[in-house]
């Protein structure tokens, strides 16, 4: 989360932005609150159950930074999209650098 620029809430519906976080104060309150969250316990599965209806959209960017070939970005580029299924265990993560997601059922 250090690295964060901002955080917005989107409705999964809509995409429509419902919230967003850019106090630097703000962002590092979330960070040591999401540094307590025991992830270990978190099972990775194949994917999210059809019933699952999406609700709500946790979305992180990172400030612009400087690449390897020595140019950089002037926009805030996404770094986390989390996924919330209402009032399910599931949740589904996606990080653009990678392309990369993963479901996981949460614990009760």
């Amino acid at each position: 989360m250090n690295s964060s620029s901002r955080l917005e809430l989107v409705d999964a519906q809509t995409q429509e932005v419902v919230s967003s976080i850019d106090s630097t104060t703000e962002l590092a309150k979330l960070g040591d609150s999401l540094a307590g969250l025991d992830v270990a316990s978190w099972k990775l599965v194949s994917s999210v159950p059809d019933d699952c209806v999406a609700d709500r959209s946790p979305r992180f960017y990172t400030n612009p930074t400087e690449t390897l070939l020595g140019s950089s970005s002037d926009q805030d580029t996404e770094s986390l999209d989390i996924t919330l299924y209402g009032d399910t265990d599931y949740i589904t993560m996606y990080i653009p650098a990678m392309d990369l997601t993963l479901d996981f059922e949460l614990p009760q």
